[in-house]
């Protein structure tokens, strides 16, 4: 036990502890080390106290969290499972991975779509780019085919925005741009190049809200199908999420 706190040290304090205990007699050495296995045994206890306290803190935030969304209206809950159901629906067309969704609202949404950093944390190629940009606009799509475009599509326009921003301005990837950075110091004082720039945004993200749409329309039995489970569950896994869009049941068969 003494070893491994040792080794789990920074480099400085396990030093000074090591160098301390070649200056003691073997007597001395033998209470020390007694003594220090003590503390490392309250400490491992401590943290074990702290461990059981935070997941039950956090246990606790999960049951507001649900309380709260029990006071929310059925159309608002629908409507959110409905917005987040159209991420998941065009995530999957464009193979874009993802860990979930939940609309048990967190304090700053009313649901989200739990991002899968392996899949997407460094991936800036194009076309993953261009993919983002469908799946943020996904939302604003469905909203405007149902009960037309509302507030809640606002982080999702912003999101995409800021992307198509980079993709033009940053990234090289607009054919009429080209493969050019413009600073801001560039942007504000060259409104003909703001103008440019704010062109190729608004055309990368109607189209990407456009091809959303279509994915959209071209899927709406699994769009209904996921938006109800979500509904009715509030959260599903990954997995849960793939067998509802193929329509797999419980017991395993497919719907026809």
């Amino acid at each position: 036990m003494t070893d491994n706190f040792l080794s789990a040290l920074p480099e400085a304090e396990r030093t000074a502890i090591e160098t301390h205990r070649t200056t003691l007699s073997p007597e001395a050495l033998a209470e020390y080390d007694m003594q220090l296995a003590a503390t490392i045994a309250d400490n491992e206890a401590s943290f074990a106290r702290a461990d059981v306290a935070d997941r039950g803190s956090k246990e606790l935030d999960r049951q507001r969290l649900l309380e709260k969304q029990n006071s929310i209206p059925e159309y608002q809950r629908r409507r959110t499972a409905l917005h987040e159901a159209s991420h998941l629906i065009v995530a999957n067309a464009l193979k874009i991975g993802h860990a979930g969704a939940t609309i048990i609202p967190d304090g700053s949404s009313w649901g989200r779509v739990m991002a899968n950093p392996s899949d997407y944390a460094s991936d800036l190629r194009e076309e993953s780019c261009l993919a983002h940009l469908q799946i943020y606009l996904a939302s604003v799509s469905n909203a405007k085919s149902t009960d037309g475009a509302d507030s809640g599509c606002a982080d999702d326009i912003l999101t995409a925005t800021t992307l198509a921003n980079a993709m033009v301005s940053k990234y090289g990837m607009s054919e009429k741009l080209g493969c050019v950075a413009y600073d801001t110091v560039t942007l504000i004082t060259r409104p003909d190049i703001q103008e440019k720039v704010d062109k190729e945004v608004r055309f990368f993200c109607e189209r990407a809200e456009r091809q959303a749409g279509e994915i959209l329309e071209q899927n709406q039995d699994q769009l209904v199908r996921l938006a109800d489970a979500l509904f009715e569950r509030n959260e599903l896994s990954k997995e849960e999420i793939d067998k509802i869009i193929l329509g797999v049941e419980e017991n395993g068969s497919q719907e026809m």
